[in-house]
């Protein structure tokens, strides 16, 4: 009886890695969706702009500071964008790539 399905017990360990990345991915996004919601209350309450999705305009208008000419595939993301007073803030998530292939770095 043994030997008749011996892949059962590898299945069974690629069943439960597999669910384990799956629920992990799931949950990262659940967070990620969480906290976009909660920066976007944040900026109402403020009275800025939100912008969720990449803005690559954005990051090209700012290409005059050093850590913006940095690597490549450049992204911001979460953008708040308004006034405290007399100074224009501008808050985001960023990130950017260098070098490539098995030697890149996000």
């Amino acid at each position: 009886m043994d030997n008749e399905w011996p892949w059962v017990p590898y299945l069974a360990f690629a069943v439960v890695l597999i669910g384990t990345f799956y629920l992990a991915d799931r949950a990262a996004k659940q967070r990620e969706k969480q906290r976009r919601e909660d920066l976007r209350a944040v900026a109402s309450r403020l009275g800025f702009e939100f912008w969720p999705e990449s803005q690559p305009q954005f990051v090209g208008r700012l290409a005059d500071l050093q850590l913006f000419s940095h690597g490549h595939s450049r992204k911001a993301w979460n953008v708040m964008n308004g006034r405290a007073g007399d100074v224009k803030v501008l808050l985001f998530d960023y990130k950017y790539v260098t070098g490539g292939g098995k030697s890149s770095h996000t």
